[in-house]
């Protein structure tokens, strides 16, 4: 017979311009009890968005990761955006930087670039990216 039990909760509470998330998962089968969990919050205005995001795994991909970007509109059509992200799950520690552009134009089209450029371990790497698509 295999005893077995998941359970998750998921928080999502908005202050005005500000949003905070939190979500836990308890995995039980047996003698193995692993508890996941995250934790975020996002803010913004007209022009800019901040958020910030920190989690713990337990599972598969054991490991932490904290995340953080922020989005600026200098004009409606034009977002440009900041993240970065470091982890040590996997069984090793990268740390990755983005920047991103994304002008929309005629009818939902939009054209986009970015970077990521990755420290993983010792060894870097960047990844480029351009791309033109349709808003649906």
């Amino acid at each position: 017979m295999i005893d077995a039990a998941i359970s998750y909760n998921l928080g999502s509470f908005s202050f005005g311009e500000t949003i905070l998330v939190a979500g836990l998962e308890n995995l039980q089968a047996g003698s193995f009890n692993e508890t996941s969990y995250f934790v975020g919050a996002e803010t913004g205005g007209d022009q800019f968005t901040v958020g910030v995001q920190f989690s713990s795994i337990k599972s598969l991909a054991e490991g932490e990761t904290f995340e953080l970007y922020g989005q600026y509109r200098p004009i409606e059509a034009l977002e440009i955006t900041a993240s970065y992200l470091s982890t040590d799950a996997f069984g090793g520690t990268a740390e990755l930087y983005g920047l991103n552009a994304n002008y929309g134009f005629a009818q939902n089209l939009f054209v986009e670039g970015g970077v990521v450029s990755t420290d993983s371990s010792g060894i870097s790497d960047e990844t480029y990216t351009v791309s033109v698509g349709v808003d649906f």
